[in-house]
Parts: structure tokens; C-alpha cells; sequence
């Protein structure tokens, strides 16, 4: 989140036309919405493949699973082998 705030705030700073920026920004958190370290719908089924594409996305890692189930850890290790 950190980054993307940055990222806003060089487009909000830069050069141009403000109508210009506005838009800009627009689309770009338009397009971060859909992003998994912004925001995700989450379902208890969905849980082991929810966690898999945030580690895949860079939004967590898997030294933060710490803590979780041994069963879970071990189904996401997997997954992420997989790809």
C-alpha cells in the first residue's frame, strides 16, 4: 500500500495539466483495485488459493504464515511449487 501512496503522490506532483493527472490517477487505482494486496474478496473455501496468489504477487511471503495451521502451510508450500 506504502508504494502505491507513493506512486499517487508523483502523479498528483508531476508536470501537466491538472485534468490530465486526475484522469491518470484515476485509471491507475481503477487498475490497483483488482489487485490482491489492495483488495480481495474472501471466502473460507477459497482461503489456500487466496493465499497462494498473495504470496505469488509479492504481498506477503511465506516466512508471515507463521503461526497457521501445519496442514495449511504445507497445502500452500505445494501450490506454490506448482507454479
Amino acid at each position: 500500500m506504502e508504494k502505491l501512496l507513493k506512486q499517487y503522490i508523483d502523479i498528483i506532483g508531476a508536470p501537466g495539466k491538472a485534468y490530465e493527472r486526475f484522469w491518470e490517477l484515476e485509471r491507475i487505482i481503477m487498475e490497483d483495485r483488482k489487485h490482491p494486496g489492495v483488495i480481495l474478496d474472501l471466502r473460507k473455501s477459497d482461503a489456500i488459493c487466496d493465499i497462494v496468489a498473495l504470496i505469488k504477487q509479492k504481498v506477503i511471503t511465506m516466512e508471515e504464515l507463521d503461526g497457521f495451521s501445519e496442514g495449511l502451510v504445507d497445502a500452500v508450500k505445494q501450490m506454490v511449487s506448482r507454479f
